[in-house]
């Protein structure tokens, strides 16, 4: 089984944007879910820890971790959601995951 790293946008000055964020990678990850690969989020899963325990969510406070879960993936997969290309989130997943070698594969909205 492969497993993918799903990088996507999840900060924004507006909780109802992160809301809505977690909300279509959640989707994402339901709908792509197969026997071959193993769709790892970083924001599917930290953003009920998050928001439960009132923790920061911006992408400094998840950077070891996030590289500790890219490095053990197969893949790099950017959700191209409205906002990852300015996100600074997204934007240091995709240079770690180039600087390591990664195969990085962009994946339009469903």
């Amino acid at each position: 089984m492969k497993l993918i790293y799903l990088a996507s946008p999840y900060s924004h000055p507006d909780p109802l944007t992160e809301d809505l964020r977690y909300a279509q990678v959640l989707d994402f990850v339901y709908i792509t879910r197969n026997d071959y690969e193993l769709i790892y989020s970083p924001i599917v899963y930290w953003y009920p820890i998050v928001r439960t325990y009132n923790m920061p969510g911006d992408a400094l406070t998840f950077k070891k971790l996030n590289e500790t879960m890219m490095g053990k993936s197969d893949e790099i997969w950017v959700y191209t959601l409205p906002g990852w290309a300015e996100s600074k989130g997204v934007k240091m997943e995709i240079r770690w995951a180039l600087a390591c070698e990664k195969n990085v594969r962009y994946i339009e909205p469903l």
